[in-house]
């Protein structure tokens, strides 16, 4: 808690305001033991207050039940996520087979055309607020017939189609050595994800390795 020109408690409260106590867990290690002192550890968003003297097997006990805790947090997320994503399929697919009308095969070919080209030409896969209601209005077209073309055509929903564009620039990226040096979240955030979690499942369902795997497998290319 007794630190040159910020004390712990302040510093874990700065910390606080950008990361959450589920993804970052903060342990304070101190000779300071008051009731007082330990209460304003844990206000401050400590997950753990452990007070000298203690033993290195207990220390390293505490620290790997919060590194668990946390990967425990992130996999529930990303399950969470692909279940969202899940139901979305299921809705855009059920628009899709009931909607008002069925488009014919010369139509459906030209809007998935041009969906693709919006898509190579303009890169709005990179904005990760993009959504099917935008791409439909650009393209003027109805979000049903959107929908419709991408499961009859390419059997997917809208995310997983704009996702497939976002995984390839990240491979791109990956295999790039003049963007060796740059960190894979970074290439994701660029790429339009907008969560780690989320670029973590869609790319290992489309490569079949995770990020770390597919870098080092092409570095040695």
């Amino acid at each position: 808690l007794l630190m040159p020109r910020m004390d712990g408690i302040t510093l874990c409260k700065e910390v606080r305001k950008v990361h959450g106590p589920g993804s970052l867990p903060i342990l304070f290690l101190t000779a300071l033991s008051e009731t007082g002192q330990v209460e304003a550890g844990f206000l401050a968003g400590g997950n753990d207050y452990i007070t000298k003297p203690f033993s290195r097997e207990s220390l390293l006990a505490r620290v790997g039940f919060h590194l668990d805790t946390v990967r425990n947090c992130c996999a529930r997320e990303e399950l969470l996520l692909a279940r969202v994503e899940e139901t979305r399929a299921l809705i855009e697919e059920y628009e899709a087979k009931y909607g008002e009308r069925r488009l014919d095969e010369e139509q459906a070919q030209v809007l998935l055309d041009a969906v693709r080209r919006l898509m190579e030409e303009e890169r709005i896969w990179q904005d990760p607020l993009l959504s099917m209601k935008r791409v439909a209005r650009k393209l003027q077209m109805k979000q049903a017939d959107l929908s419709q073309v991408l499961n009859d055509r390419l059997g997917q929903n809208f995310h997983s189609f704009v996702n497939g564009y976002r995984v390839s620039h990240v491979c791109d990226r990956l295999r790039d050595r003049a963007d060796c040096g740059v960190t894979i979240l970074e290439i994701a955030f660029d790429a339009g994800f907008s969560s780690k979690s989320a670029f973590h499942v869609q790319f290992k369902q489309v490569t079949g390795m995770t990020p770390s795997e597919f870098r080092k497998k092409h570095a040695k290319l």
